[in-house]
């Protein structure tokens, strides 16, 4: 990889405490966590105005309970809702897709 970072913390092959070596793409895949957070964090205030009921947020996904009756056109509406981009990037292209389901599940 060229030069490295060199941080303390959990060797993952030895589960033990020590130097570790922080790899790129654990920087890009946090970056891109980062990002997608602070993506949701200006996109639920216009759900919550839109009266969805939010329950949960996971990094990138928002959890709402909603009645079963209309819930379709309720979750095409959020979808078009989290497709804002941010005023920071107005040019960012988002796509947001849902589901419907009785409980919680990592889709």
């Amino acid at each position: 990889y060229g030069e490295v970072i060199k941080h303390r913390g959990v060797n993952p092959d030895t589960k033990q405490w020590g130097v570790v070596y922080l790899k790129p793409q654990r920087i890009i895949e946090n970056i891109i966590q980062g990002l997608g957070r602070d993506i949701l964090q200006e996109c639920t205030p216009r759900l919550r105005q839109a009266k969805f009921n939010i329950v949960l947020t996971v990094y990138d996904e928002v959890g709402c309970v909603s009645p079963v009756e209309g819930s379709q056109q309720r979750l095409r509406e959020m979808e078009k809702i989290m497709c804002i981009p941010p005023s920071w990037m107005p040019q960012l292209p988002l796509r947001a897709d849902g589901y419907i389901s009785k409980r919680y599940k990592k889709n």
